[in-house]
């Protein structure tokens, strides 16, 4: 087809080739960077387009309508995966949840399933969670952390965390002393309600649920003392209780060859003496051979039931003599207070024995966690340990749980290595922890830095007495979540304007950062992330919140050496991402803005996927059926001008009216949504001259050649206003393969750029261009 070539003088002719977008679409200020490897592979412009890590760029998906909002009001989605099934979207708004699987919410009794929930819409940024199966632990910084329990898809519960055994704050360093005494007749077992009295002004009404740790010395006692010689098998004597650390002397008056063989078995009971396990055994021996045997059983080890010990022989054997008392032990004692009394006393309930009655002490901690200390805001896994970090008042820690039990803080006497741990993140300015990250290292991110606890040996893990902190850097984290991409970590920088790559490098045997966002500055100038996800199948994009509510993405494949910045805009504002696996690839989710009919909604929209991939926003399949030219249930898309796809066949300039539109020819398969425009811009052409370079020197763009892939339709010209038609060699809808050639209208500039448009709601794969440039003076 013959165009206008604008005015010719004298030129040459040249050729450039774009052999790849990996680049992606870069700041002007890079834009005649041509020493720039990265540069060589750019665009100016990236909008709606994805580049792909092979090289070419692709016609984004559309977004499937799913629902709306709770009362259209602002929510964030919580993704849930599974190993077998469908991932879940949780939508989490004012004091609700909801769920969403398959592109559909999940429904009960007719109308969506939803539970209730105690975050506000100021909480909803704050929210931090992690999966353990069917569990998620939620955490936001002002609320008790949460499990919420999935039974069913229509079946869920949302909990307190019921935390054991601590955490405590730094023990207490003054004068101060608390004094425990008797409620009602109780003795400071395990259940019991004692009071607790301080020595000055301490205790608030928000105490009401907070730990207290007692930790005081529990004298040597004995328990039982006595000999006997049993005539035959069986239990010796009577049956003792026995709380805590314990040993038994017991020796033989004699020994004959017939009982060599017997023994005297210490057994055990944790469940009131219906059943029994032998502890250990005293064999038959001499008498001067005194053994003393040592053991611990504790009744909040085993559902508050004191323990029972007794002695049992084996047989006919001789005279046997033992004693049995409590070994000198110091113990940590703890309660909960359960009821505020005064400013100096509260009443408490006994979660682990605490027989220090009466007798002031200053050896005592208040719990790290409460409503007066405030709640974590931080939270992972790692090493097979629950991992909370930072609240108000203890902005720098970090707490593991006991190895392997979740809900345990406790620390044993004497400490053992699968206790819970502590960290503490000391910097010189006190920085507040931002992420927590499991690697093969923990990773700590915080305003002011990054941290690496690992523990104090090559390979061996984190424990209360093995722990090794070692700084990596100061470029400060952003309070949005970081990313895991393959082994690296993906951060937003303090300020929230940049994104880095934060990975461990065998040279400096540390973790280095890189920028990722260096060469599209622009695109976070005056905006800052909101929030993200990462989507690894199919295509490996990092999918950004702008603070506008614009939809920025990151293709990334750190081997490949691929970082591709691209900006997306669904006709909307986009206010929360999610990404999940689905069973084929990654699902996106998305809660979006819209005005629509003159009022604003919100959406879940769902980014579409192959093989049902489409190129519409908002979309539905509005008919499926027998062919008719009636088509509703668009009431979500009241007012807008939308564009059908009519048993494949695009159709523009239909409005929505009562929910419904009306077709001029009958169909079978109709989809209904807005439509969107891709384009992608090429950067100012340069290339080598006599002179030297092209750079000054005006230019025009005379055609081009390009190579798709499953395509069809599209737009190409070299202003943004004059822009005409494709022509491809097929004349039917079928996608087309190879390649097209078009010939440019164009005029002299000093830019030569070409742009390329998709309007229709069809694939368009661009794989690489050969611009043929007119070269000036």
């Amino acid at each position: 087809m013959a165009r206008n070539m604008g005015s010719s003088p004298s030129s040459s002719t040249f050729k450039t080739h774009q052999v790849a977008m990996v680049g992606g679409e870069v700041a002007p200020a890079l834009w005649y960077r041509s020493d720039l490897e990265k540069v060589k592979v750019a665009l100016a412009k990236c909008r709606n387009f994805i580049p792909f890590a092979h090289g070419g760029t692709s016609f984004r998906p559309g977004t499937w309508y799913v629902s709306s909002t709770k009362n259209n009001g602002k929510a964030i989605l919580i993704p849930m995966s599974f190993t077998s099934e469908p991932s879940i979207h949780i939508e989490v708004g004012h004091q609700y949840m909801r769920f969403f699987v398959d592109c559909e919410p999940v429904i009960k009794n007719g109308v969506p399933y939803e539970i209730s929930a105690p975050y506000e819409l100021a909480d909803l940024p704050n929210i931090r969670y992690v999966q353990s199966a069917d569990v998620l632990y939620i955490v936001d910084g002002h609320h008790r952390p949460k499990q919420l329990k999935r039974y069913a898809n229509d079946n869920w519960s949302l909990e307190d965390f019921d935390f054991k055994n601590g955490p405590f704050m730094k023990e207490n360093d003054t004068d101060d002393t608390l004094t425990i005494s008797s409620y009602s007749g109780s003795t400071g077992k395990v259940g019991d309600t004692v009071t607790v009295t301080a020595s000055s002004n301490m205790f608030v009404p928000e105490d009401v649920g907070r730990l207290i740790n007692i930790r005081y010395v529990m004298e040597a006692k004995t328990i039982s003392k006595g000999r006997e010689n049993p005539p035959n098998e069986g239990v010796m004597s009577n049956i003792w209780n026995v709380d805590g650390q314990f040993e038994i002397i017991g020796s033989f008056d004699g020994s004959s060859a017939e009982n060599m063989a017997l023994a005297v078995d210490i057994q055990y009971s944790v469940d009131g003496g219906s059943t029994w396990q032998v502890f250990d055994s005293f064999l038959n021996m001499h008498a001067q051979n005194r053994v003393k045997i040592t053991g611990e059983l504790n009744s909040e080890d085993y559902n508050d039931t004191t323990p029972k010990i007794r002695l049992y022989a084996t047989g006919d054997i001789d005279w046997f003599s033992w004693i049995l008392k409590y070994s000198r032990q110091e113990v940590n004692g703890i309660l909960e207070i359960t009821q505020y009394l005064s400013p100096t006393q509260v009443r408490c309930k006994v979660k682990r024995k605490c027989l220090y009655l009466n007798i002031p002490t200053k050896k005592w901690s208040l719990g790290a966690w409460g409503d007066v200390p405030g709640w974590p805001a931080i939270i992972t896994f790692h090493q097979d340990r629950l991992t909370l970090g930072r609240t108000p008042t203890s902005p720098f820690d970090i707490w593991q749980s006991v190895t392997g039990d979740y809900n345990n803080f406790g620390v044993s006497e004497p400490v053992q290595a699968d206790d819970s741990v502590k960290i503490p993140i000391r910097s010189r300015s006190l920085d507040e922890i931002q992420g927590i990250i499991s690697l093969k290292d923990l990773v700590v991110l915080t305003t002011g830095g990054e941290w690496r606890i690992t523990g104090s040996a090559e390979g061996n893990a984190i424990t209360p007495d093995s722990m090794y902190i070692s700084n990596q850097g100061y470029r400060g984290s952003h309070s949005i979540e970081p990313m895991i991409s393959g082994a690296s970590i993906l951060f937003v920088q303090k300020f929230g304007k940049r994104v880095r790559d934060l990975a461990y490098s065998f040279q400096s045997d540390g973790y280095d950062s890189v920028d990722l966002s260096i060469f599209a500055t622009h695109l976070f100038d005056d905006y800052t992330i909101i929030d993200w996800c990462y989507q690894q199948e199919p295509w490996s994009v990092l999918w950004v919140v702008r603070s506008d509510g614009k939809l920025l993405g990151l293709t990334y494949m750190k081997e490949q050496e691929v970082w591709a910045w691209h900006m997306h805009d669904v006709g909307g504002i986009v206010e929360s991402i999610s990404s999940a696996p689905g069973l084929t690839e990654d699902e996106v989710y998305m809660v979006v803005k819209r005005n629509i009919n003159g009022n604003d909604v919100r959406y879940v929209e769902k980014l579409s996927s192959r093989p049902e991939e489409m190129h519409l926003d908002c979309a539905v399949v509005a008919h499926d059926g027998d062919p008719t030219t009636t088509i509703g249930g668009l009431g979500h898309l009241e007012g807008k001008q939308v564009v059908v796809l009519a048993d494949g066949v695009p159709i523009f300039g239909n409005m929505v009216s009562n929910g419904t539109i009306t077709l001029k020819n009958a169909a079978s398969y109709v989809v209904v949504g807005l439509q969107y425009i891709g384009t992608i811009q090429s950067l100012p052409l340069i290339y080598e001259v006599r002179e030297g370079i092209s750079t000054g020197s005006r230019r025009r763009a005379t055609s081009v050649i390009l190579q798709v892939l499953d395509s069809r339709f599209g737009y190409i010209g070299t202003k943004e206003d004059d822009m005409y038609p494709i022509y491809y060699p097929n004349e039917n809808l079928e996608l087309y393969s190879g390649v097209l050639t078009e010939d440019l209208s164009s005029e002299y500039d000093y830019y030569g750029q070409v742009t390329i448009e998709q309007r229709h709601p069809y694939p368009f794969n661009i794989l690489n261009w050969t611009v043929r440039v007119a070269h000036g003076d």
